[in-house]
């Protein structure tokens, strides 16, 4: 799609190949019996939340730069022609082996016990049935990035809370650039309240506010929902110099 907004984004996070199965039952379905089935992929693309916000907004014609490290793996070879696809500007892409690659697999299947369709999701990477990421070293490689950059982007968003993530996200927000974070799974609290207070923007659903952490009584929530009530009381807040309009997200 033609380039149709000035703004430009680094995007950083998480990253996964999404596979996409359903089963079918050729000799039919039995509940409460081992049934004979026929597994067939329905779709592979690019996914994950910063993989979704990545390609998604480079269709719609914003221009973004994922920040990413994958395997020379097929599955890896595969999540940087996607971005590439998509429109996104991939000069931050590599593709080593040292790199890391997940894949994210949903499995629309029978349940067992009622015969009820259900969708079973598996986390893992080529080779092995654990995910595995390449994320910037924060004491080194992402103040490395930072120093060689030729620009400032309008905004940098993340997903993930991890130190390198964080220290781009200082850095460029010294620079000038709009800081948006968009919380995925479960992370140490720490982590994430350090996250929070260098962002301008939090995106989340009030559902999510209470289950990004395990911490029972969790300083995370109460930031979560502070943050909420300001939002909700007006429709505008100003981040870096910018007034820009917010609205509360729910989970559908």
């Amino acid at each position: 799609m033609e380039k149709c907004y000035d703004e430009d984004m680094y995007c950083a996070g998480k990253f996964a190949l999404d596979i996409i199965k359903k089963r079918t039952y050729p000799k039919g379905f039995v509940v409460g019996k081992r049934n004979k089935f026929v597994e067939e992929v329905f779709k592979e693309c690019i996914g994950n939340t910063c993989g979704n916000v990545t390609t998604i907004l480079s269709y719609l014609g914003v221009q973004t730069f994922p920040i990413a490290h994958f395997d020379m793996s097929e599955q890896g070879l595969k999540l940087t022609s996607d971005l590439k696809h998509y429109g996104a500007d991939i000069r931050f892409v590599q593709n080593t082996p040292k790199g890391g690659t997940t894949l994210f697999e949903c499995v629309h299947k029978r349940d067992k016990n009622t015969g009820d369709w259900i969708r079973a999701y598996r986390q893992f990477s080529p080779g092995s049935r654990f995910p595995k990421r390449k994320n910037l070293r924060g004491r080194d490689e992402a103040p490395a990035f930072l120093a060689n950059l030729d620009f400032t982007p309008d905004v940098y968003f993340f997903d993930s809370p991890e130190s390198g993530f964080r220290v781009l996200a200082e850095g460029l927000r010294q620079k000038g650039a709009l800081v948006y974070f968009e919380p995925e799974g479960k992370v140490q609290e720490a982590k994430l309240i350090a996250a929070i207070r260098m962002s301008d923007v939090i995106k989340f659903s009030d559902e999510d506010s209470l289950t990004l952490t395990s911490a029972k009584t969790s300083q995370t929530s109460c930031l979560f929902r502070q943050w909420a009530v300001k939002v909700s009381a007006s429709p505008f807040v100003e981040a870096s110099g910018r007034r820009l309009p917010l609205c509360r997200m729910t989970t559908l």
